[in-house]
């Protein structure tokens, strides 16, 4: 959820946050502990996505067509490296077919953190309905179930 899209429409609580990471084969974990370590190196990125923005004045990333394409990039070897959603990552690095992959950790690479709301159009009351359902699912636990399931992170701020 931006700013620029909250104009446009209206939006919940943003209940969930995500971050841009790093992902690598295992064995060149070590050489990636710092944004700097990106630079002259081949990285593939999604087209127009979030990963290709974090990158502008570190690196000229190798577009492909999905976060997909840029883990199948890194694990193929044709790049070194790949930046995608962090819920991406977790839910396929170190996984079937990419269990020779890892993700830098945020404490050595990290970018700016993105957060998660549902879109309503301008106006509407369900944005109100929505949020007293989010604040209810937050309150018994079923949110931080998902969350840990699906390896998203809730945004405990927004329900304070």
């Amino acid at each position: 959820a931006t700013d620029e899209l909250a104009e446009e429409i209206d939006l919940s609580l943003a209940y969930a946050t995500n971050y841009q990471c790093v992902v690598v084969k295992k064995d060149n974990i070590s050489k990636f502990n710092t944004s700097d370590d990106l630079k002259g190196k081949q990285i593939a990125v999604e087209s127009g996505s979030a990963g290709s923005n974090v990158l502008v004045g570190i690196v000229s990333p190798n577009a492909v067509g999905s976060q997909l394409d840029a883990l199948n990039e890194v694990k193929a070897g044709t790049s070194i490296a790949c930046v995608i959603d962090y819920t991406m990552a977790y839910s396929l690095v170190g996984k079937g077919d990419y269990t020779d992959l890892a993700i830098i950790e945020a404490d050595k690479i990290s970018f700016e953190q993105e957060v998660f709301a549902i879109g309503a159009r301008k106006d509407s009351d369900i944005v109100a309905k929505l949020n007293e359902f989010l604040k209810a699912k937050y309150s018994d636990g079923t949110l931080n179930e998902l969350a840990t399931k699906y390896g998203v992170a809730i945004n405990d701020a927004a329900f304070k």
